[in-house]
């Protein structure tokens, strides 16, 4: 949530996505009441504990699988466009 008159819209989806890449969750709820009011919002982050010498290799991994992803597939192909007169 924000205070500012514009925004995109995207933060939570945003932090999602990288959390999962990260193999975690992201879990949102609203927070627990005060005087019998629900005021604001609870973020839960859980992130697994890895060794950094894991975590290189996962990364790099992954950088290597979207590098064969974006070979392999094949470019697509333009429609010519014709315009009448």
């Amino acid at each position: 949530m924000t205070t500012r008159v514009k925004g995109t819209g995207l933060g939570l989806a945003i932090v999602q996505r990288i959390t999962e890449q990260h193999g975690g969750k992201l879990q949102l709820a609203d927070a627990p009441k005060r005087d019998g009011k629900v005021e604001g919002a609870s973020v839960r982050m859980d992130l697994p504990i890895v060794a950094v010498d894991e975590a290189e290799t996962d990364a790099a991994s992954e950088i290597a699988s979207a590098d064969d992803a974006s070979k392999s597939e094949p470019a697509e192909e333009e429609e010519e466009v014709t315009h009448g007169v």
